[in-house]
């Protein structure tokens, strides 16, 4: 083990946070915000330390990722190391230990012993709760010798499992928790659960011949998994029902409706006649197979594209780009074009105006309007043109969180939805951009199911309000290498949910060559890289530029703010200015002559034409030109390479012309 590895060495290596005897940071490849990492000190490790991810990362990786941060070498394994070090992990049980959630803040609330029919402890679930956090739930099984192991074993079994043998009737009742199964079983009902919610065959086999009750959680995630839980008991089950207890408020179970006194009554009255199940909110399925019915394709409505063919209402569109490019700046430059109903990027709005909330989430509000007024200075955009049209918002002043996790998933927070809603119509607002879309939930970023439930309720949003929902999003590093819209950070089902996706990329120093500029910044494209609704652009690329607005606010010796404005720029033409007339002056100058291909060579074509069109090729822009109009001459067989003799009589390759140009 390195002696001078410890803790704190760890943590300031990999930005995280001691707590008790480990420490927890980022896992490879996630945002920062995620913690799924745990490191630990070993002496007995040949690294000096130990890894384990609860998003589960592969530990080869993680123990890669972490020596790369401390900057150790890597290191080879001899053959079969691996296998023999994941043979004695699993031989060797962590030993359990809450000390990183007392650390933290979170008490012990309760512990709920899972045992054998014949009453022997396999182990426990430990529920922890903070006063200003989330519960979570952990789980220990004992090691024989009076202390614990940090897992459940794998054997599983139901909770309160003896207390099938106990009744002589064949009902059961079933919780999505420790918590509510404990509650039933105090009123003589007979309950059980599975730890985390997970149920193996093996225990929905041990339900054989019985009529299973499920009581259904009020919230998204709970209805998932009783529907999951139904189908996997009907293979064994003598019955396997759905209760979906009326009036609970969302996120409510059944230990809510007791409280409110609920009787209990009711509950045994619904073992024999259970209540209706609804869908979310309470109204009936819709029917989702409509029988097909021919109409006139000339009647159906056209798309509600409302700027290029990117916003479109009752839908979700996304941008994906690295930090510092310029994306906040386009985005708002974009909604402030579609207020104001006028092209300031050169892209004329569909509609004449429309009402446009952009709300940042990282950004104090006093910055947005820096951008915005410099955008309005820049673009000479007048109070009538904006007022009434544009909405702003930070996240710092009031945040935007429609998702957040709990041990049983992504969780909708419909209250917060419901004001997001309130707020679109109550302005009449037409479009919303969400910059960045991470700053709008806390759910795990690598969490595909997590971040489908979140960006399908922005669909949903959108569908409910008649909007277009845009959504910014970062992309991870890439090391230079050319961003796309699938190297979006965390999940991917960000991008399959969205009808229309552009990714933004700097400007290269190769294209900066090839475009006669000096330097690659401060130029940006966008390009679609997902267009469901439409065809992609045939031109490509769009290009953007951004500039410097001074915003005239010095005070005294304080210089004024400087301010980056998106504009649209124009890749370089070479036939700008260039007619037939002017390629006929250059065949004529170079018909007979001795003018080589190669750019180097001091008889280049190029001195030709620059000598024709008086270009100076001292400067990168003309000398670039050139090049351009020498590719597309070649190309279309005005100019072609032949054999001639040279000065001395020798064979040498040379630019003659071609098909002479007709005017």
């Amino acid at each position: 083990m390195n002696a001078a590895l410890d803790l704190r060495t760890v943590a300031h290596a990999l930005g995280g946070k001691i707590e008790g005897d480990h420490v927890r940071a980022a896992g490879p490849g996630h945002s920062q915000r995620d913690d799924s990492l745990i490191v630990w000190l070993d002496p007995d490790s040949p690294e000096g330390f130990r890894t384990d991810s609860k998003a589960e990362d592969d530990w080869r990786l993680c123990r890669e990722y972490v020596r790369a941060k401390l900057g150790l070498s890597s290191w080879t394994p001899k053959p079969g190391a691996i296998e023999r070090m994941s043979e004695r992990a699993a031989r060797s049980p962590k030993p359990y230990s809450d000390l990183g959630l007392t650390g933290a803040g979170y008490t012990l609330a309760a512990t709920y012993d899972y045992r054998s029919d014949d009453g022997d402890l396999l182990y426990q679930v430990l529920r922890y709760e903070h006063a200003s956090k989330p519960k979570t739930f952990r789980q220990r099984r004992p090691d024989g010798r009076g202390g614990w192991f940090n897992d459940a074993g794998e054997r599983r079994v139901l909770y309160r499992a003896a207390d099938r043998n106990k009744v002589a009737h064949s009902t059961i009742w079933i919780t999505e928790g420790e918590k509510d199964a404990d509650r039933l079983a105090g009123l003589n009902l007979t309950a059980t659960t599975a730890a985390s919610g997970k149920w193996t065959e093996d225990m929905a086999r041990q339900l054989a011949g019985y009529d299973c009750l499920i009581l259904e959680d009020n919230d998204e995630p709970g209805r998932k998994k009783a529907a999951r839980l139904a189908k996997q008991l009907s293979a064994y089950a003598a019955s396997a029902r759905i209760i979906r207890i009326p009036g609970l408020a969302e996120g409510e179970d059944v230990s809510d409706w007791l409280d409110a006194g609920g009787p209990v009554d009711q509950l045994r009255a619904w073992a024999s006649s259970p209540p209706p199940l609804a869908t979310r909110g309470d109204h009936p399925a819709p029917s989702w197979a409509v029988p097909f019915k021919w109409i006139d394709p000339a009647a159906i409505p056209l798309r509600a594209w409302l700027y290029g063919r990117h916003y479109i209402r009752q839908f979700v569109s996304t941008t994906f780009s690295p930090g510092g490019v310029g994306k906040s700046s386009l985005v708002l430059a974009e909604a402030m074009a579609m207020a104001s109903g006028k092209p300031l990027l050169g892209i004329k709005p569909v509609e004449k105006r429309v009402r446009v909330a952009y709300w940042n989430g990282e950004d104090p509000f006093e910055e947005t309007m820096r951008r915005a007024m410099a955008l309005a200075l820049h673009y000479g955009l007048t109070p009538d043109d904006l007022e009434g049209w544009l909405f702003l918002g930070s996240g710092r002043d009031a945040g935007i969180t429609i998702a957040k996790s709990d041990a049983s998933g992504a969780l909708i927070i419909e209250p917060n939805v419901e004001k997001v809603v309130s707020e679109i119509q109550t302005h009449k607002i037409d479009v919303v951009v969400i910059d960045p879309f991470v700053s709008s939930h806390k759910v795990a970023e690598n969490d595909n199911g997590a971040i489908d439930t979140v960006a399908k309720e922005w669909g949903r949003i959108a569908g409910k309000t008649n909007t277009a929902v845009e959504l910014v999003h970062h992309t991870r590093k890439t090391n230079g290498a050319e961003i796309t819209v699938e190297d979006g950070r965390g999940a991917g089902s960000l991008l399959a949910a969205a009808r229309s996706g552009r990714v933004l990329n700097p400007m290269s120093k190769d294209e900066a060559e090839r475009a006669g500029l000096e330097t690659p910044y401060p130029y940006f494209r966008v390009e679609d890289g997902k267009a469901n609704m439409s065809p992609r652009s045939p031109d490509g690329a769009v290009w953007y530029r951004m500039i410097g607005v001074d915003l005239g606010n010095g005070v005294g010796i304080k210089p004024s703010d400087n301010v980056g404005v998106v504009t649209a720029w124009k890749w370089p033409d070479p036939f700008d200015g260039v007619s037939a007339a002017d390629l006929l002056a250059v065949q004529r100058h170079i018909d007979g002559g001795h003018w080589r291909e190669n750019v180097q060579a001091k008889e280049w074509v190029g001195y030709a034409v620059a000598e024709v069109l008086e270009l100076d090729l001292d400067e990168k822009t003309a000398r670039e030109k050139a090049k351009g109009l020498l590719k597309t001459w070649f190309k279309s067989g005005a100019l072609v390479v032949v054999d001639a003799l040279d000065e001395h009589r020798k064979s040498r390759k040379t630019v003659g012309v071609g098909r002479w140009v007709e005017l």
